[in-house]
């Protein structure tokens, strides 16, 4: 009879051995071998069939969302994140990616650098904010050490009297009090020994006053002596801004003397801009009452020792002033705003789904309004710098995608970078910034929500697809995963032992975890583990599932494994009915373990038919009970670690179909 085995007896009795076990296959049709359910079953043992290893806890995390391998474990915990079980910094709560260049990690979307060696932590995103005004010219803007709070005016009007004012040539700040040099008084209206002075002011109320006496005649007097000012307040005279005073033997001083003064305030100080930004680094200005003094993706060209930030020529502009004041502003460091991230070649690649945006004109020399995603790269070596164009090999670099649809996963891959989308994959490959060559391939990428799903094991990229699971060589996607079906895969991660890939995905809204080993071409079904990330050190993965960080298999583990593996259903290769008689195998059991094997006819429920907890290597019968069926079930489950080495089942076939 076609399809069936040679019968074993002139009696028409058969008998089929099933000797390899092919993996999952969810599908309306598999094959003898294959399995259409299972839990925790591994392709450890190949052809047999095996459970899977034992997990182990490591660490004692309370709520672990993230990881990541860079020689060591990096572990989000919470919004704490350690590395090698080291706690080194607070991060803010939710999914993580990561990227290493040299020994600085880069967690996004956090802005933050990690030292990996010195475990200095750098915020990538930094703001100084001017404590009083800032002086600008059209290249620059230094602040003052100590903050200008403001300018004011003071109005004095002689009637035959003179105004004497304390000056001093310098006024600093020194051990908590004022340090005073060149003592002097001076007439109020002696330009040249008044402007560019400083004084130390009273109070009045709540303001701050020149410290003047107004005496009658020609004759100078002398100011009270200044009280110690607690507030560390001292002023210098900037400018006189009307002066119609005259002196003249019979009236003496008569006339209005107004002039301008800047105050300080002394127990402030405006930090250097060496202490935050370096040349190279672009920073946004905000805040000047000029709104085209505000401005982006101002690249730094050096900070000089009067602390200036000095840019490239014209950047501000107020009329035909050499220098004016502005602000109080903010100097923020620009750093973008990108969805995805990664390492390639030394550089921060990352993407952006704005809709709207700027990107840099190298013909123009100009930002220009974009309204489609850009794919983005750091300066070399620096993760600080994204907006440096100066035309060198070490620039940033920047180019706008106009395709459909948003970015769902950014990968370094070979010797370009992947900017992928779900229904098209833009590769960039080159040098630098002067020859890197995009390209695109209209096939399916990573699916949305799926960005964690993308592994690279030996040169094949596997990831999440909209239609299921991929593997990329480059040119084209493969896909992996015909045999769990069409029904889509969601909120994916993936993970690898170095030959396996781990993939833990929402399907039909129960998160379980499968395994294909890329050696064999076949899917193994573990469990419902709620695994949000995985990475791999030193061969060994580890997964992160919101409890706890597990080794994904470890043949230490104390884990007592509960397995299951159901059989794909038997109809021995023809329509007619049979009569089976039993079913035998082979199967190895480690002390403590236990197997038990099930079987069923066409609409029934499973019968147990044996159950084993002999150690060691064993060969099992089981008799079936009396049947006429079209197909066989059959179903193993147990405890422990077992191996099955094969089965057969002895079965006769009748005349009818019916």
């Amino acid at each position: 009879m076609r399809g069936l085995p040679s019968p074993v007896s002139n009696l028409g009795e058969y008998q089929v051995n099933v000797t390899q076990y092919k993996g999952m296959n969810y599908r309306a049709a598999p094959v003898d071998g294959e399995l259409v359910a299972a839990k925790n079953i591994s392709s450890r043992n190949f052809p047999y069939l095996s459970n899977r290893l034992g997990r182990t806890t490591v660490g004692e995390y309370k709520n672990p969302t993230g990881c990541f391998a860079w020689d060591r474990l990096v572990v989000i915990d919470g919004n704490k994140l350690y590395y090698d079980g080291e706690y080194l910094t607070d991060v803010l709560r939710g999914e993580k990616q990561f990227a290493v260049i040299d020994l600085d990690l880069v967690v996004w979307p956090d802005k933050i650098i990690i030292n990996l060696q010195t475990k200095e932590v750098t915020q990538m995103v930094v703001e100084q904010q001017a404590i009083g005004q800032a002086t600008f010219t059209k290249t620059s803007i230094q602040l003052d050490a100590v903050p200008k709070i403001r300018t004011d005016e003071a109005e004095y009007t002689m009637d035959s009297s003179r105004v004497a004012i304390k000056v001093y040539d310098s006024i600093t700040v020194e051990g908590g009090a004022l340090k005073k040099t060149g003592e002097k008084v001076v007439a109020i209206e002696d330009k040249a020994a008044t402007v560019g002075k400083y004084f130390v002011p009273k109070k009045d109320g709540e303001e701050y006053v020149p410290n003047t006496v107004e005496t009658k005649g020609n004759s100078l007097g002398t100011p009270d002596d200044e009280l110690e000012n607690s507030d560390k307040v001292y002023c210098r005279i900037e400018e006189v801004l009307e002066n119609t005073v005259k002196n003249t033997p019979e009236t003496g001083n008569t006339g209005t003397l107004r002039f301008s003064y800047a105050v300080f305030d002394g127990a402030a100080k405006n930090e250097k801009w060496v202490s935050k930004f370096e040349a190279g680094q672009a920073v946004n200005v905000t805040g000047c009452t000029k709104e085209d003094n505000n401005k982006k993706h101002l690249v730094i060209q050096k900070i000089d020792e009067d602390n200036k930030l000095v840019f490239a020529a014209d950047t501000f502009s107020n009329g035909d002033n050499e220098s004016w004041e502005d602000g109080p502003i903010t100097v923020t460091r620009d750093i973008p705003d990108l969805d995805f991230i990664c390492e390639k070649d030394n550089r921060i690649w990352g993407v952006s789904n704005k809709e709207e945006g700027e990107i840099y004109n190298a013909t123009t020399e100009k930002y220009e309004k974009i309204t489609s995603r850009v794919i983005m790269a750091s300066a070399l070596g620096n993760p600080l710098a994204w907006w440096d164009f100066s035309g060198v090999d070490t620039d940033a670099y920047q180019v706008a995608v106009a395709t459909k649809g948003n970015f769902t996963a950014l990968v370094a891959y070979g010797d370009a970078v992947l900017a992928m989308k779900e229904y098209s994959i833009h590769k960039i490959w080159g040098d630098y910034p002067s020859n890197y060559q995009m390209t695109r391939d209209d096939i399916q990428g990573v699916a949305q929500g799926c960005s964690k799903s993308a592994v690279i094991i030996n040169e094949v990229l596997y990831y999440v697809g909209p239609d299921g699971v991929y593997g990329y060589t480059g040119t084209v996607g493969q896909l992996m995963s015909y045999t769990l079906g069409d029904v889509p895969l969601t909120a994916a991660a993936g993970g690898t032992d170095g030959v396996r890939y781990y993939l833990a995905a929402n399907r039909e809204d129960i998160r379980k975890l499968w395994v294909y080993d890329t050696r064999l071409g076949v899917w193994m079904e573990e469990d419902e583990t709620q695994v949000q990330q995985m990475a791999m050190v030193d061969g060994v993965l580890y997964g992160a599932d919101g409890e706890t960080v597990q080794k994904m298999s470890d043949e230490d583990s104390d884990e007592t494994v509960e397995w299951m593996a159901e059989l794909a259903p038997a109809d021995e290769g023809t329509l007619k009915r049979k009569r089976y008689k039993w079913l035998r195998g082979r199967v190895t059991l480690e002390k403590g373990s236990m197997c038990r094997v099930w079987y069923a006819a066409d609409g029934q429920e499973y019968r147990l038919g044996k159950e084993l907890t002999t150690e060691g290597l064993q060969t099992f019968q089981v008799p079936l009970a009396p049947m006429r069926t079209d197909k066989i079930r059959v179903k193993v489950e147990g405890s422990g670690n077992i191996r099955l080495d094969a089965m057969e089942r002895a079965f006769y076939v009748g005349t009818e179909m019916e």
